[in-house]
């Protein structure tokens, strides 16, 4: 067993349960048990066949193709390093990341020297934030400006900030296009925002702002963070579990947050948005599926409410989304900072690169499913009109009663006022430094790369 696989068990008829799935085309379940027998029988060619099975019926073709001529051989990790390399990049290209470890490790066991290998299963490991793991293999790796810039994202979030700011020097010189020159920028004030923290461990919202410049409201419930993060915090007096950290700890809900939670959120962005300064004329919705939310946000602050009307507005604009990963597509309308019109999401994907960051996030999670819908927005249903999600006129308004009937109980909570003030203390020092509002040293809100560490 590869040792950067995870350790899952089999269980007796899982591919056949498989074989039953892919026939009734229930590709995703089908996909999800594949994965984990592969993972833990890497030999297996029967799993490598279903595996093609599944990639054939969700179009991935050139992936399929791969999978298929390696479940001829006599082992599915084998001699065939040709056919091992180019699974493992279209692994890669179908972000299916630890089996894409799986494969190309044993391919590099084999080309110790390739650099093209070496590149592939760096990024594969960097893509599952195994930072210090993918270092050695872009040192393998051609010395070019995306070696480079992977190594400087590596040393970073390793806080190795001495060999970070050489690589930053470094592809400074190699920085042709205006997006190497960019990215460089970024990359110079990532490590301006982590020279703040002296503490050892970091938080999912420490790394959200160190990163992205982005603010979070609520971190993650403590079990949710590895047992040796907490142990580590619990041990540190500097770094010790703070009361920003307890009073927020999944207090947005998660995955399938409540009525409370999303109270919760909206009560804590009304005021917190409001302590740093900021009034609007207008909130608007995203989608169907994000109206409740800006339905009781407006009625709180008795302001009119209306469906994204384009970046035109003049007017001082809060745009609310549920789902951070629906704004693929028509992202661009959202690019531009700008202090009249701050964008805030729900919750952000932890896995899921996107083409920007939301100015405020509620919290970071795998999915999110707001209890008036009866699916995540982002399901691959949705995909080709995100968000275009039919939402009727009376599940909005009773979503709406149900979320101010809920605000209602807890917004003279003198634990709100607290947890208020101690974000805005966080968040304050920080102003210069945040995207939020700050258009004059953030003309675009940073690519979301998905590399903030639990």
């Amino acid at each position: 067993m590869n040792e950067m696989t995870e350790q899952l068990p089999l269980r007796d008829g899982d591919l056949q349960r498989a074989d039953q799935l892919i026939s009734e085309k229930n590709y995703d379940e089908a996909l999800s048990i594949v994965r984990t027998f592969w993972l833990n029988d890497p030999q297996n060619t029967d799993a490598v066949r279903l595996l093609s099975r599944v990639m054939k019926g969700l179009g991935n073709a050139d992936l399929a193709g791969s999978l298929y001529r390696l479940s001829e051989q006599e082992y599915a990790l084998g001699d065939d390093i040709p056919s091992l390399c180019e699974t493992g990049f279209n692994l890669i290209d179908a972000r299916e990341m630890q089996l894409a470890v799986m494969v190309l490790q044993h391919c590099m066991s084999k080309l110790p020297g390739d650099p093209s290998v070496a590149y592939e299963l760096g990024f594969a490991l960097m893509s599952l934030n195994k930072f210090a793991a993918a270092i050695p293999y872009f040192l393998k790796s051609e010395d070019d400006f995306e070696t480079g810039l992977n190594l400087c994202v590596c040393y970073t979030l390793t806080r190795d900030m001495e060999r970070a700011q050489a690589c930053i020097d470094k592809i400074a010189q190699l920085a042709k296009s205006e997006e190497e020159k960019k990215e460089v920028t970024h990359r110079r004030m990532v490590l301006k925002r982590l020279e703040r923290f002296k503490k050892k461990t970091l938080t999912p919202r420490d790394w959200a702002f160190i990163l992205y410049g982005t603010l979070v409201l609520a971190e993650p419930k403590l079990e949710d963070l590895s047992i040796a993060k907490v142990a580590q915090m619990k041990a540190e007096r500097a770094a010790e579990i703070s009361p920003l950290i307890k009073d927020t700890a999944g207090k947005s809900g998660a995955n399938e947050p409540n009525y409370e939670a999303i109270a919760w959120t909206l009560v804590i962005l009304d005021k917190l948005l409001n302590e740093l300064g900021y009034e609007f004329d207008v909130i608007e919705f995203y989608s169907p599926l994000s109206r409740p939310l800006a339905e009781a946000f407006a009625h709180k602050r008795d302001l009119p409410v209306k469906s994204f009307r384009g970046e035109s507005s003049t007017d001082r604009t809060l745009m609310i989304m549920s789902w951070a990963p629906n704004i693929i597509g028509p992202h661009k309308s959202f690019l531009r900072n700008s202090r009249k019109r701050l964008l805030f999401a729900y919750a952000l994907g932890t896995t899921q690169p996107l083409p920007l960051t939301p100015d405020v996030v509620a919290e970071l999670c795998t999915e999110l499913r707001m209890p008036w819908a009866e699916t995540n927005e982002e399901n691959t249903v949705h995909r080709a009109v995100a968000g275009k999600v039919d939402l009727p006129d009376d599940v909005q308004a009773k979503a709406t009663d149900l979320i101010l009937k809920a605000i209602a109980q807890i917004e003279s909570v003198p634990e709100i006022i607290q947890t208020v003030q101690e974000l805005s203390d966080y968040y304050k020092p920080k102003a210069d430094q945040l995207v939020l509002g700050n258009p004059e040293q953030f003309q675009e809100r940073p690519c979301y790369t998905a590399e903030i560490v639990f």
